[in-house]
């Protein structure tokens, strides 16, 4: 946490267990591999919940994890946390969240025939490089989405620039160094729908022993 957190990759999705509780991880790139080193098995998603994770961790590491930059979804129990603990971190909404946001909702509101296309201008809009060309792009992606399916077009105006304004979720207002979030993300979901969550809801004791074993796992990868 303290030689490779000053960017951190949050995700917090799977409930593995038999009561649901929902499994929360901290990544971090070491060594050019995306590791996951923290998890957190809650019954919560609170932005107090997270809070207290983040102070946990912080505090295990004597105050010398700091991150600088965090990746992680939209929910704002996530970014109410980082903001609360390390108020000097920029948290950013990864590429891989975003697409799925929107095509999530697409599916959910009549639209499952647009998502291949969608996902395509999601990405064109995501990856302008910079604010001129944002503007450009998000003018054609209003407009092709007002004449193709203009709820889905209300929906993005509402939600992703409004709600949730481009600096937070495009690609141009973190610069080319950093990265959308996407490899590590999509990794760590394959992972886990691969090898965790295709086995049973099992009790937390047995869960907790399988993600132990997914820590040893990435070791051995790291240590070779």
């Amino acid at each position: 946490l303290e030689n490779h957190g000053s960017m951190i990759f949050i995700d917090g999705t799977f409930e593995l267990t038999e009561v649901n509780l929902v499994t929360t991880a901290i990544m971090l790139k070491i060594n050019g591999i995306i590791t996951p080193v923290c998890w957190l098995l809650s019954d919560s998603k609170s932005s107090d919940t997270y809070e207290q994770f983040f102070r946990i961790i912080s505090q295990v590491s004597k105050h010398r994890f700091c991150p600088i930059y965090c990746f992680g979804d939209f929910e704002d129990a996530f970014r109410i946390a980082i903001e609360r603990v390390f108020p000097r971190a920029s948290y950013f909404g990864d590429a891989f969240h975003f697409v799925a946001a929107n095509t999530k909702w697409l599916r959910m509101h009549n639209g499952s025939e647009y998502v291949p296309d969608a996902v395509g201008t999601l990405r064109m809009l995501w990856s302008s490089l910079n604010a001129e060309e944002f503007s450009s792009n998000e003018t054609l992606f209003l407009g092709y989405w007002k004449a193709k399916f203009p709820p889905f077009a209300l929906y993005f105006q509402k939600i992703w620039l409004q709600r949730y304004p481009p600096a937070m979720w495009a690609f141009y207002p973190r610069g080319q160094s950093l990265p959308s979030g996407d490899q590590a993300m999509e990794g760590y979901h394959s992972r886990l729908q691969n090898v965790i969550a295709t086995k049973p809801k099992e009790s937390l004791d047995f869960v907790a022993t399988m993600l132990w074993e997914e820590w040893c796992y990435y070791y051995k990868i790291l240590e070779s």
